[in-house]
């Protein structure tokens, strides 16, 4: 067994800073803090992380860490606030529709081409003597 004791004091700084910022959030926003779907996700998040700091020796709470996922969607403001990175993650998601069909199109190639290869090569290859191979 390994011991994870940083993890957890990295998990409650983060926590930490996750809940002042959304603090912060709240002061400046005020009513309009939880107009926002963002807003009110962000807050979602910091308590269900509280929950399950609180909550981690006396119940089970396993199930609240898939939420700790979900503060990965916070790093996407910071994508979308950036022009440069937005222009970048776009050009990248829309490029995926023409990869999938470059990808089905070989597909169809190596799978045409392996027929038509088995189709003269086998006869060939089935009457060659190999020995002791």
């Amino acid at each position: 067994p390994t011991d994870l004791t940083w993890l957890s004091a990295v998990n409650l700084v983060l926590q930490v800073l996750y809940s002042a910022e959304a603090a912060l959030h709240m002061y400046v926003n005020r009513r309009r803090f939880f107009y926002s779907k963002i807003n009110m996700l962000d807050l979602f998040i910091v308590m269900v992380g509280w929950a399950s700091l609180v909550f981690e020796n006396s119940l089970q709470v396993g199930y609240l860490r898939m939420f700790r996922i979900v503060r990965l969607a916070r790093g996407f403001r910071v994508v979308l606030s950036i022009r440069e990175l937005y222009m970048l993650l776009t050009g990248i998601v829309s490029s995926f529709k023409a990869i999938c069909f470059g990808t089905v199109l070989l597909g169809f190639l190596l799978l045409l081409w392996s027929i038509v290869m088995v189709e003269f090569v086998h006869p060939v290859s089935s009457r060659l003597d190999y020995g002791d191979c």
